[in-house]
């Protein structure tokens, strides 16, 4: 085949002196043209040193060690005597093993008939040619790799790695996490429960390429969902059949049913876990969009804003650092991950500040190679390895999934809710080690991102959660009239923006609508976090119809008759026109309102790794790909072409335990 850009600039077959000797002048060559080696050594034995190691004599050579002892002069007479003694040998004794271009032996010229067999080798000869042959081999493949690692025969600028040996017998960790949100933590909270019941210590790693854990998981506000004992207090009638049902139908028929299977099946137990290892309650439950009945659980509102993402995230990682034999290590980007072909054994990563160029990141190491920028490579081998890295709805680089499969909702520049860190390396990790992908076109553009009023074209926006629509939020277009049903499914709702906004005032290339809450809704909600929103702009607080008209810049009968409608809907005494059937709140017109702007904004991707049951990454074949899990966003086929608000925390939990106890198992 033609490679145009190879993985390696040397590779070295054999790890005995000769080997070693190589790999060490090949880069200090490649070190002195001001680039950065990658080179890899392959030895087919467990250990370094082959028919080397075994030496005993000791090595020839002239050095200062001879001219201080005064044996130079003796050392080239038995040097140039054993050259001579071997010439003449060898050019009286013919051997069958040489053979002609045409198969015949080779005629000794002293006997062109009857070939006679070598004469007998002395045992000096032979041990010094043993010493000889390390001296030579030694100094041969100095001189080789001086040759081949010139400038004029190397000319592929690379990227950093080091070479390093893969001892698959003593791997440094038994479990590697790649990715501190909440999927990561829940694998190695459980990881570390599987290893600990099996009577072992546990070494497990967590690396985290931000400053703190967390990731988007860390940003979730709406909740958590789960067939719990907490419906059943609150009188909510709900079955795994109906949630099952709600998923799937989200799904748009891509789901992948045993997965959700496994999704609903675990989800009060999922619930009841959060709860236990994050010290938190999740008893507050509301309605979201697409869902038939309330099952999406958060913290009870009080006085202090509670996210359900942030608590849990700062609960769990507290958990994780009292759990002997793990470790946390930030600022650690994974590069690549360690494969041989068959089975993936750690990973290459590099720690960085957050003011270094990303570039790209995605590649896969043949036992040693990593992909990365100029900064020093780690290498850390595991037996398994968890990806838990989050999705890829920032990833606009040069290899970028969105735009290669976002699809026509997706435009570049489009603002998203996501961090800068959801670059799809993960995704990119598993494509490389000949893992399935799927679903990458099916891209989550959520309906209702805050407009901040400073600073409209923000790339990055707040999302207004869902939970704010269960609790009675509208939307409204800019002049001041519904146009959609609040709880609809997100690409829905996100498609009704798109077609009844239009482009409103200072606020460049966004679809805009309106959403307007009730102050009862907001208690409803959480009180302090709407403040939070308010303090920073994004919600205005105002009183009744008129201030409302005139904040929104519309006529105030146009608001009054359309709450008047609402009204009526909301009290049966009208049909919706949206066919919205929940409503946790309606509207007075003289009453406190909450107002904001809003744009639709790409929030999840639902494609990435396959997964089967036990959270394992599949081939294309069906088969698992040997040492690697994966859990959360990374993975697809849970959430099919639209996800259920709730069921992203909820996936991680489930898949992420199931990762954890998968990879303890192979430990």
């Amino acid at each position: 085949m033609v490679v145009d850009s190879p993985d390696v600039d040397v590779v070295v077959v054999g790890g005995g002196l000769a080997g070693l000797s190589a790999v060490i002048e090949a880069d200090e060559a490649l070190s002195r043209q001001n680039r950065t080696p990658r080179i890899l050594l392959l030895e087919c034995g467990k250990n370094l040193g082959g028919n080397s190691a075994k030496a005993t004599s000791g090595i020839n050579g002239f050095t200062s060690y001879e001219v201080q002892q005064g044996i130079v002069a003796k050392f080239l007479q038995m040097a140039w005597a054993y050259y001579i003694a071997f010439i003449k040998a060898t050019s009286t004794t013919s051997s069958p093993r040489y053979r002609s271009n045409t198969g015949t032996a080779k005629p000794s010229p002293a006997s062109p008939s009857t070939p006679k067999p070598p004469a007998p080798v002395p045992a000096w000869r032979k041990q010094l040619g043993d010493i000889l042959l390390i001296f030579l081999a030694s100094a041969f493949a100095s001189l080789l790799f001086r040759a081949i690692t010139s400038p004029s025969s190397l000319s592929v600028p690379s990227p950093l790695a080091h070479s390093m040996v893969v001892d698959s017998d003593s791997p440094d960790m038994d479990v590697v996490v790649v990715g501190g949100g909440l999927a990561g933590l829940s694998a190695v909270i459980e990881a570390h429960e599987a290893l600990s019941r099996q009577g072992r210590n546990p070494r497990i790693v967590l690396l985290e390429r931000e400053k703190n854990v967390g990731g988007n998981s860390a940003k979730a506000t709406s909740g958590i969902n789960g067939l719990t004992s907490y419906q059943v207090q609150q009188g909510i009638v709900d079955s795994a059949e109906a949630f099952t049902n709600d998923t799937l139908v989200s799904g748009g028929g891509k789901s992948r049913t045993g997965l959700v299977k496994v999704l609903v099946d675990e989800s009060g137990d999922a619930v009841a876990w959060v709860e236990k290892h994050a010290n938190i309650t999740l008893s507050a439950i509301s309605m979201c969009g697409g869902h038939g009945v309330p099952r999406t659980h958060r913290e009870p509102s009080g006085d202090k804003p509670r996210p359900i993402g942030f608590d849990t995230i700062r609960g769990l990682s507290k958990h994780v650092e009292t759990l002997p034999g793990v470790e946390i290590r930030t600022n650690a980007r994974v590069t690549s991950l360690l494969f041989d072909g068959r089975r993936v054994s750690g990973v290459a990563y590099t720690n960085v500040t957050h003011d270094t160029p990303e570039g790209e990141t995605a590649d896969v190491a043949l036992l040693s190679q990593s992909h990365s920028s100029s900064l020093p490579t780690s290498h850390i081998t595991s037996t398994s390895v968890i990806l838990a890295t989050g999705g890829y709805a920032s990833d606009w680089s040069a290899s970028s999934l969105l735009k290669k499969h976002g699809g026509p909702r997706v435009v570049e520049g489009m603002p998203t809710t996501s961090g800068d860190w959801a670059r799809g390396d993960g995704v990119k990790f598993v494509e490389k080690v000949g893992g399935e992908v799927v679903d990458l076109e099916c891209v989550q553009v959520h309906p209702t991102a805050f407009i901040d009023p400073s600073n409209p074209t923000a790339r990055t926006k707040f999302l207004a959660a869902e939970a704010l629509r269960a609790y009675g939020a509208i939307l409204l277009t800019p002049t001041g009239t519904r146009f959609a049903n609040e709880l609809g499914l997100r690409d829905y709702l996100s498609d009704a923006i798109f077609s009844a906004a239009h482009t409103h005032g200072h606020v460049h290339g966004q679809a805009v609508a309106w959403m307007v809450m009730t102050e009862r809704g907001a208690s409803m909600y959480d009180t302090a976090a709407v403040g939070f929103y308010a303090k920073r702009g994004l919600f205005k607080h105002v009183t009744g119809v008129d201030e409302l008209a005139a904040h929104m810049g519309v006529a105030a009968e146009v608001l009054r008759q359309e709450f008047e409608e609402y009204i009526a809907v909301a009290e049966g005494r009208k049909q919706d026109p949206f066919g919205k059937t929940h409503f946790a709140t309606t509207f007075r017109p003289d009453e406190p309102l909450y107002v904001a702007q809003i744009t639709p904004a790409i929030h999840y991707t639902m494609g990435g790794a396959l997964i089967d049951a036990d959270a394992r990454v599949l081939k294309p074949t069906g088969e698992p790909v040997q040492g690697l899990f994966a859990a959360g966003e990374v993975t697809g086929g849970v959430h099919g072409g639209n996800r259920l608000a709730g069921n992203s925390l909820l996936e991680c939990v489930v898949f992420g335990r199931r990762a954890g106890r998968g990879a303890a198992g192979g430990a």
